[in-house]
């Protein structure tokens, strides 16, 4: 009994002790609190402060705090400085180029929609997964005549982005802002207000060039696309829904994207920077301020940005606007050759070690290539020294060759490996969007370049033949069986490869006798005979 009365006297001491210190723990903090909030107190009045209670217990505790913020805050300093100096290069490459960055306005006839139109531009057949961003107001999804005058038609309006590219009024955007329109209003970051007119077209690559009869204007400086590298910062600026001089951040996602069928020659920077309707023709800048980029695409479900836009390299916009300011079009070198993708079953079938590389289909009659030695069945890997896996890399690599220009072709064939020098001819000229749109000889209907993307969506063979963009109701085409969707692969006897070659070899023939056309519809050929009445 006197022991458990022992025990019980010392745990009441033990619980005074306890309950003294933990007041005075309470009470240190609070105190502590009370000083933080009135100053935060200095590196020598801690040092002080802990000298004066070395001997009390929370002296360390106060001394370990604020080693720790302290050691926070020193290590928390260059993280600060790096953000604000980026912030800053943000600002700097914004203000730069937000003078030369112009809001396009539109105005044309509805009834001037092409294919582009019918599947709202860049978008293969109604496939809603690549879509550029030209802001149609009013989009038609059909082209059917009577087809209205240009006094009395529909109007349809849409806004776009431009960059000045010289002080004397030359301005890059895109092709597809631009080349349906009949009226074309510029507007400056300034509120200053132009007519515009178009210098030339390149739909091949989607860009175009317009002037305003100005002078003494702030031209963009372009940086070197080549140079760009996967995560690397870029802003993106335009109007997006018409809200002008948006600029949005992301980074590089990739490069040299190709094959999308957006336009016959890409090679696109994907980036994550928000683009959205109205952001299209507007520059791609990197933190110095340099144009590496026009916007020209996004990929969406929602009709807005989902991350994943492209843009044309400046690289090539530099070169197609040169030529279109200096003589009028783009001038690119040829091979003479018709091209596929090289699948796992042509390479085993060619004896080729592996995918890489871009199978010749074809090779015109004293072309170029023909010239030279190359064969239907030869496997190109290397061209001008460039690497070649993918059709696109080849496209590129000649359109960036000057015509006359020599160049060595390294190709796979029959096991071996052969190297050949090739002069290359000059382009045909594709023809602008809108003469590709005009109706072939009044047989109401018309053609277009048949891209890898939309013949991938028809499910048909890339490379072979014209697609049928519009039938007019009631017309010749119509009523002969012609759809919207039709590849044309021969005009008589004779195969055709491009819009072009269609209106050349429907020129020859008598269409009032009758012209006989080989149609491919999905799998299936047939053919139809296009009379025009006497």
């Amino acid at each position: 009994m006197g022991r458990r009365n022992d025990r019980a006297s010392r745990s009441r001491e033990t619980s005074k002790v306890l309950c003294r210190d933990r007041q005075f723990h309470v009470a240190d903090r609070n105190s502590t609190r009370r000083r933080r909030i009135s100053r935060v107190p200095t590196t020598t009045e801690v040092g002080e402060h802990s000298t004066e209670n070395t001997m009390s217990t929370t002296t360390p505790k106060r001394g370990h705090t604020f080693s720790g913020i302290l050691a926070f805050a020193i290590l928390s300093a260059p993280a600060l400085a790096s953000a604000e100096s980026l912030s800053s290069s943000f600002k700097e490459a914004a203000r730069n180029v937000a003078p030369s960055v112009v809001h396009i306005m539109a105005t044309g006839r509805a009834d001037v929609a092409g294919l582009a139109g019918d599947r709202g531009p860049g978008v293969p057949f109604g496939n809603d997964l690549f879509k550029r961003f030209f802001d149609q107001l009013q989009p038609r999804r059909e082209v059917w005549p009577p087809r209205p005058s240009a006094s009395n038609g529909p109007r349809q309006s849409g806004q776009g982005t431009g960059f000045v590219v010289r002080a004397d009024g030359y301005i890059v955007t895109n092709n597809h802002v631009v080349a349906r329109a009949e009226q074309l209003t510029v507007r400056f970051n300034d509120g200053r207000e132009y007519e515009a007119s178009i210098v030339g077209t390149d739909p091949d690559t989607d860009l175009a060039v317009i002037k305003v009869d100005v002078t003494g204007l702030d031209p963009v400086e372009f940086g070197k696309s080549r140079e760009l590298e996967v995560g690397e910062w870029v802003i993106a600026v335009g109007s997006p829904f018409g809200l002008e001089q948006t600029v949005t951040a992301g980074i590089v996602s990739a490069t040299g994207r190709s094959g999308m069928g957006l336009a016959t020659f890409e090679n696109f920077i994907q980036t994550d920077a928000a683009i959205n309707p109205g952001n299209s023709g507007g520059p791609l800048v990197n933190l110095r301020g340099e144009v590496v980029g026009v916007n020209t695409a996004i990929t969406t479900r929602s009709g807005g940005s989902m991350g994943i836009g492209f843009a044309i390299p400046s690289r090539m916009v530099r070169a197609v606007m040169d030529g279109i300011i200096t003589n009028g079009r783009v001038s690119r070198g040829w091979l003479g050759v018709q091209i596929q993708t090289l699948t796992a079953k042509l390479a085993r079938s060619f004896g080729a070690p592996a995918t890489v590389g871009v199978l010749i289909a074809d090779v015109i009659a004293d072309g170029p290539s023909h010239q030279a030695g190359i064969e239907a069945g030869d496997i190109v890997t290397v061209a001008d020294g460039r690497p070649i896996e993918k059709p696109g890399d080849l496209l590129n690599a000649i359109a960036e060759s000057a015509p006359g220009s020599t160049i060595e072709i390294e190709v796979f064939r029959d096991g071996t490996r052969r190297s050949f020098e090739v002069t290359l001819g000059t382009r045909p000229a594709p023809g602008d969007a809108i003469a590709a749109a005009t109706p072939a000889a009044d047989l109401g209907l018309t053609v277009e370049r048949l891209t890898p993307g939309i013949a991938g969506e028809l499910g048909v063979e890339p490379g072979r033949g014209v697609v049928v963009s519009t039938v007019q109701r009631g017309g010749i085409a119509d009523a002969s069986g012609v759809r919207r969707g039709d590849v044309v692969i021969k005009v008589g006897p004779t195969e055709v490869f491009d819009p072009d070659a269609f209106r050349a070899t429907l020129a020859r023939e008598d269409v009032t006798a009758g012209v006989r056309l080989l149609l491919q519809r999905g799998t299936a050929k047939h053919f139809v005979v296009l009379k025009k009445p006497e």
